[in-house]
């Protein structure tokens, strides 16, 4: 599909939401997802495009942050030629025994780009205050109407992308749709069993981080909380949104984009460098953190830290710098630390919500998020701000 937009995927994305909420198991009911003003699901969408020779995550490899071997250009495509490798033909086109997948040298000699598709769904509104509310009458316990609109909108996503990708797929083009089994199902079989698991880094189980490209492709930045949000300035006023992050992998011979046309970035070197200070919260200076839709570190005024307090097992607390970019002597005995990254603790999080999910099927804790959402403090000047420098920094 030549001069494929990001708007023109949006498109499509929004047609295949609305299609499928009218389906089993959602069947009509309350829409569980954010809408814009005329009513349609409010989807986000950001592009960048890239040559196949591109490191995504040049930089980045370290066990503390998106892990030792995340999923790299080469190991996307070899997935999608194993799956769909068909018998090889000798000199004289006729099929041999043999069937051997395509090799990254054929796709690097008929694409001259890989396009990287971020989308978000984000959660309705009212339904992050009325979980904010119960937040704030029950210090402990959870909500089964959150845990209920969390899945469906998960769901609705991961079906969503799925469709897209299928009505993107030509004979031009490769797709990849990103959804959460085929991100299971690319680690398992891209990736050696020797670069798995604790080998990739702690609790680093997925080998395709959805937040990192999100960040990549500028639909949203990290909070300190290590969840990614957007902020939009809407009517004068700043607007949070949060929901599952998505991806689509599209290899085609369209040229990359350099100039931001068509809703395209390139994440050129400056940029990259721009958003590894900009997530990295141990570093304070104003030049940075005035770009930042977190308000964590202060500026004018005083810090924002709602999130952390929220943390019923203490995961955050135990997790950020203070607000002057500091990590305590505790956290550092704690021996979390690789290249001077601390591992976020996962485990404590993720050990306190699988232990209730043994008693409570539909326990699902949220609160952090929920909390950034409802009460979070918003910087008007932030967006401008970041907005201003991805023209500068992604866009020539």
């Amino acid at each position: 599909m030549a001069n494929l937009s990001s708007s023109t995927i949006a498109e499509i994305l929004i047609a295949n939401i609305k299609a499928l909420w009218n389906e089993s198991p959602f069947c009509g009911g309350e829409v569980k997802y954010a809408v814009d003003d005329s009513g349609e699901p409010d989807v986000k969408v950001a592009a960048a495009n890239v040559p196949l020779d591109y490191d995504l995550w040049d930089g980045l490899r370290n066990p503390a942050g998106v892990g030792l071997h995340p999923a790299g250009l080469q190991d996307i495509w070899e997935f999608y030629a194993w799956r769909t490798a068909s018998r090889y033909l000798d000199g004289s086109g006729q099929e041999t025994i043999f069937e051997v997948p395509r090799s990254f040298d054929y796709a690097r000699g008929r694409f001259k780009r890989v396009l990287i598709v971020s989308v978000m769904l984000p959660f309705e509104g009212k339904l992050l205050k009325a979980h904010d509310s119960f937040i704030r009458e029950h210090k402990r316990g959870a909500s089964w109407q959150f845990s209920r609109f969390y899945e469906q909108v998960n769901g609705c996503l991961d079906k969503a992308i799925l469709r897209t990708g299928m009505a993107l797929s030509s004979a031009e083009n490769v797709v990849l749709a990103m959804d959460r089994k085929t991100m299971d199902e690319l680690s398992r079989e891209a990736i050696p069993k020797v670069r798995q698991r604790d080998a990739h880094g702690p609790q680093k189980e997925v080998h395709f981080p959805q937040k990192s490209i999100a960040v990549l492709t500028g639909l949203a930045q990290f909070g300190v909380s290590r969840f990614v949000f957007r902020d939009e300035l809407r009517a004068g006023r700043v607007r949070r949104f949060l929901g599952p992050i998505r991806s689509l992998v599209i290899f085609d011979g369209e040229v990359p984009v350099v100039n931001g046309s068509l809703g395209i970035i390139y994440p050129h070197q400056r940029w990259r460098d721009f958003l590894f200070s900009l997530s990295d919260f141990t570093i304070t200076d104003r030049e940075i953190n005035r770009h930042r839709f977190c308000s964590y570190i202060p500026l004018m005024d005083k810090g924002c830290g709602k999130c952390i307090p929220s943390c019923p097992p203490e995961a955050l607390i135990r997790s950020v710098p203070d607000m002057a970019g500091r990590y305590s002597e505790d956290l550092h005995e704690r021996k979390r630390f690789w290249k001077d990254q601390l591992q976020f603790d996962y485990e404590r999080c993720r050990s306190d919500r699988k232990k209730m999910a043994t008693l409570f099927p539909e326990w699902r804790c949220g609160r952090c998020v929920t909390v950034c959402a409802a009460e979070g403090k918003r910087r008007r000047s932030a967006v401008e701000n970041y907005e201003k420098k991805k023209r500068t920094l992604a866009i020539k």
